[in-house]
C-alpha cells in the first residue's frame, strides 16, 4: 500500500521523501553514540533525526521551486548555496532570471553574490533590480555590436566595390554616343551600370562620357540595367 501511494503522488507531481528504517535508526545510534557521554542519547537521536529530515525536506522545496521557475541547470548549479523560497529568492525573481539570455543569468547571480549583505531584507527585490539593469547593459552592448557590425560590413562592401569594374581598353568614353551637351535638365534616360566606385555609380546611357550619381555603398552592381534616371546636370569637363 505504501508503495502504490507512492506512485499515485509521483504520478500527480508531488514529491515524495522515503527514509529507509535502517538509514533512520542509523542516524538515532549515531547520535546517541557521540552524545552518551553527556546523558543525553535519545534527544540526540531525535534532534539528528530532525535535522536529517530539514535538510531533506529543503531540498525538495529547493528543487520545487526550479522546476517551478523553469530554471536552466547551469544556472541551477550557480546558485548553489543561495536561499530559496521564504526569505530567500521567490519564484517571481527565480522566473525572471530564467527569461534572460546565459550572460545575463551568469552576471546577474555573480553580482548577486558580490553585493548581498545581512541588511537585504527582500533578496528577490534585489535580485529583480539587479536583473533589470543588467538586461539594460546587455541590450546597449547588442546594439553597440550590431551598429559596429553595419559599419564594418559597409567599409568592406565600399571596399570590394572600389575594384567593381576595370577600365576598358578604349576608356570610359563611347565615340558613337551623343554628345554630353545634347542632355537637358530633368531628362529622363536609361543605361547600363558601368562601374561603382566608392558611393559613386557611373552609368552607359548613350552619351558620348558616363553619367555619374552618388549612392550608398551595396546598392548598386556593375551590369544593372537602370530606367528613368533624371539628368540634375551638366559637367561636360568631368
Amino acid at each position: 500500500s505504501v508503495m502504490l501511494r507512492h506512485v499515485v503522488w509521483s504520478a500527480g507531481g508531488s514529491n515524495i521523501l522515503a527514509v529507509p528504517d535502517t538509514m533512520w535508526e542509523q542516524l538515532g545510534r549515531k547520535a546517541e553514540k557521540s552524545a552518551a557521554e553527556d546523558g543525553a542519547g535519545a534527544a540526540a537521536a531525535w534532534s539528528a533525526q530532525l535535522a536529517y529530515l530539514q535538510r531533506k525536506v529543503d531540498g525538495i522545496h529547493r528543487a520545487d521551486v526550479f522546476k517551478t521557475a523553469e530554471l536552466q541547470e547551469a544556472t541551477i548549479r550557480q546558485l548553489d548555496g543561495i536561499r530559496v523560497g521564504h526569505g530567500g529568492l521567490n519564484r517571481d525573481a527565480l522566473q525572471r532570471l530564467q527569461a534572460q539570455p546565459a550572460l545575463v543569468r551568469e552576471r546577474c547571480v555573480e553580482k548577486f553574490r558580490k553585493s548581498l549583505k545581512e541588511s537585504v531584507r527582500n533578496q528577490s527585490a534585489w535580485m529583480i533590480g539587479i536583473i533589470s539593469h543588467e538586461r539594460d547593459y546587455y541590450d546597449k552592448e547588442q546594439e553597440k555590436r550590431r551598429l559596429e557590425e553595419q559599419q564594418r560590413a559597409a567599409a568592406d562592401d565600399g571596399k570590394s566595390q572600389s575594384v567593381a569594374a576595370t577600365r576598358p581598353a578604349g576608356g570610359w568614353t563611347h565615340s558613337d554616343g551623343r554628345p554630353v551637351e545634347d542632355a537637358k535638365p530633368g531628362e529622363k534616360v536609361s543605361g547600363t551600370i558601368t562601374n561603382v566606385w566608392h558611393g559613386r555609380v557611373w552609368v552607359d546611357a548613350g552619351f558620348e562620357k558616363d553619367v555619374t550619381f552618388n549612392a550608398a555603398p551595396g546598392m548598386f552592381k556593375v551590369g544593372e540595367t537602370l530606367r528613368n534616371l533624371q539628368v540634375a546636370g551638366l559637367s561636360a569637363e568631368r
